[in-house]
């Protein structure tokens, strides 16, 4: 399957041009914002793995698209860094895809990404064989992590190749699994009972008083509320009907849409719907207006018809062009600033408003804001403290990766972006969870001594990850009292 994906694009790739970065001349906004990096960065093309396997040289693929916000803070702080540039260009042949370009190979390596990690997200950044099998992927990394990784992967190449290549294996045959529709012989009758099950079990995750999903980030997702419409109105479900009508209604109102020129941005970062990342996609307006357009014609509430033709209206006089096509995504950015074109000033308000208007924007209000935003943190310290304690449990008496894997991915996803003991703590689970999943009686590449020090190492980065919390705990006071003094001057 990853060899399939070598048709691609017909570019070629060369022994010479690997040693130069070749994105100047592309078309693609995205890569040619990496154009002037350090790094000898090369295009997806069909000679890719051709030169990889003369050379004998690991691959970086690295995925994303020009509208990406954490795209741009990991090409600014990490593929901008001289540093990492000679790592990468030393030791891997380093690949710049755009996934507007080539949606195929995202996929694909996506789907990779999913199964090692349980997460997926952009930047994609993965890691590869000669022949374009994945060892390792992750998204966004600060540059001391990317450098920690890269370094541990030519490390491993080194001591342990033979391990690198059965890791890779185990995932290229996961994603071809996943990737291959298998003819049934046996035409099954459907059973409605199965719906039933995977709706209940979907039902505990619901937010009932936020609408959507209980998620730290909100993300829309309009498929899963197509579904839950037709599920509801076929099995006449009125506690479905009545969770997507509440869900609709709070996001027409929510800081997810915009109420001066229209449209949806991509998602918000805390789990009220009030504070967006600015990005806006075109799929995403093209998903609601299907949304809320079926919305309307269940619910018929004119507020749902007046959000279909406001995000038509913003389509057609900020996303499309004059040819009558339409752009992919608006960038969250502005000067380098995400949300700079989205926010204002205080005295821009003050501007605006005229003399009547202002006063509905006190200053206590947003201070009350950053106290939920407070209380959210305290209470995601308070769950990553019980996951550790949950952690150190198992370590000490069991030592059972099928019960460790879960709690990793728990404590990942409940923990900030960017924590870098957590993200070793899951590199190492990962790599014993892969051990033992194998047949009894084979150890794999990792002996029972290494098995011993890697559960050593897995308990002193949860003790690391214990400290950082704490001092983290410290730090949010601090900060909210900032952001306060903040709001005397900016809304």
């Amino acid at each position: 399957l990853f060899l399939c994906l070598i048709y691609s694009c017909n570019s070629g790739v060369t022994t010479e041009s690997i040693n130069k970065n070749q994105l100047g001349k592309e078309t693609s906004l995205y890569l040619k914002q990496h154009s002037e990096n350090p790094i000898n960065w090369q295009r997806w093309s069909n000679s890719l793995f051709d030169v990889s396997k003369d050379l004998d040289k690991l691959l970086v693929i690295s995925i994303g698209y020009s509208s990406c916000h954490w795209c741009h803070v990991m090409e600014e702080e990490t593929f901008a860094n001289d540093s990492i540039a000679k790592v990468m260009n030393d030791n891997f042949i380093n690949v710049k895809v755009d996934r507007e370009e080539n949606p195929d190979v995202d996929q694909v390596y996506m789907t990779a990404s999913q199964l090692m990690t349980g997460m997926g997200g952009w930047p994609l950044n993965v890691i590869t064989l000669p022949d374009g099998s994945p060892i390792y992927a992750g998204t966004y990394h600060t540059t001391a992590q990317w450098d920690d990784i890269l370094k541990r992967i030519i490390r491993l190449k080194r001591d342990n190749y033979d391990g690198l290549k059965e890791i890779a294996n185990n995932v290229k045959e996961g994603v071809t699994d996943i990737n291959t529709i298998k003819k049934q012989e046996e035409v099954s009758v459907f059973d409605s009972q199965y719906l039933d099950n995977n709706l209940n079990s979907w039902r505990e995750k619901w937010d009932l008083d936020n609408g959507g999903d209980i998620a730290q980030q909100k993300f829309v997702s309009p498929s899963k509320y197509l579904f839950l419409l037709n599920y509801g109105r076929l099995y006449k479900d009125k506690s479905v009907l009545d969770h997507v009508e509440n869900t609709l209604d709070i996001i027409a109102y929510s800081g997810l849409n915009d109420f001066v020129e229209g449209g949806f941005y991509r998602y918000t970062v805390e789990d009220e719907w009030k504070i967006p990342h600015f990005e806006k996609m075109l799929y995403d307006q093209a998903q609601m207006i299907s949304l809320y357009s079926k919305a309307y014609k269940i619910f018929k509430k004119e507020s749902y018809k007046d959000v279909v033709y406001k995000t038509i209206s913003f389509l057609q006089s900020k996303l499309s062009t004059k040819n009558s096509l339409f752009f992919a995504a608006m960038d969250a950015d502005t000067d380098g600033e995400e949300g700079k074109y989205y926010s204002f000033q205080k005295e821009e308000l003050e501007k605006i408003s005229g003399s009547t208007d202002f006063e509905l924007f006190p200053g206590k209000n947003l201070s009350g804001l950053f106290e939920d935003i407070y209380e959210n943190q305290k209470n995601k310290k308070q769950r990553i403290s019980e996951l550790i304690a949950e952690m150190k449990k198992v370590i000490r008496h069991s030592g059972d990766m099928a019960v460790i894997g879960p709690i990793i991915k728990d404590l990942v996803d409940t923990s900030v972006r960017n924590d870098e003991s957590l993200i070793k703590m899951a590199a190492i689970a990962q790599r014993m969870i892969a051990s033992k999943d194998k047949a009894e009686g084979d150890t794999g590449f990792l002996s029972d001594k290494e098995k011993e020090q890697l559960l050593q190492q897995l308990e002193d980065t949860v003790n690391e990850v214990a400290d950082e919390q704490d001092a983290k705990v410290d730090e949010l006071t601090n900060e909210v009292e900032e952001l306060k003094q903040k709001v005397k001057k900016n809304v």
